[in-house]
């Protein structure tokens, strides 16, 4: 089911982002080991950040939401530690800083990310 699921999310439905994400969360709930969904969806979260993003605030919460999703890929698979550290590092360069968080007072807050993505992002407390 999951392999399915994962396939209909990466394939039939990758251009279609709400779709390719309910797959993928699908693929996910019928087996967690599956960290290329994780990979999949930030890639597809950050892809979507001019998008989705009206403001540059909004824009860096996506980049910060993506580089979180596809850090939760090694803990699914640690064979795609490197691959995962990698999207997470180029995601991080578009996202907040530590002292962007603080100066916008958001520190340890929560986010709530619309459009089709509908997550919410939690800032670190510090």
């Amino acid at each position: 089911k999951a392999k399915i699921y994962f396939t209909l999310g990466t394939g039939l439905l990758a251009n279609d982002m709400p779709k390719s994400k309910e797959a993928l969360n699908k693929a996910l709930q019928a087996d967690p080991s599956i960290g290329k969904a994780y990979i999949f969806l930030g890639q597809l979260y950050a892809n979507s950040a001019n998008e989705c993003g009206k403001t540059n605030f909004e824009k860096k919460a996506i980049y910060t939401l993506a580089s979180q999703t596809v850090k939760k890929a090694t803990l699914a698979d640690p064979k795609l530690k490197t691959t995962a550290d990698k999207l997470a590092q180029d995601f991080d360069r578009q996202a907040f800083t530590s002292a962007e968080i603080t100066k916008e007072k958001m520190n340890g807050k929560t986010l709530t990310i619309g459009c089709w993505i509908n997550e919410t992002l939690t800032f670190p407390a510090k």
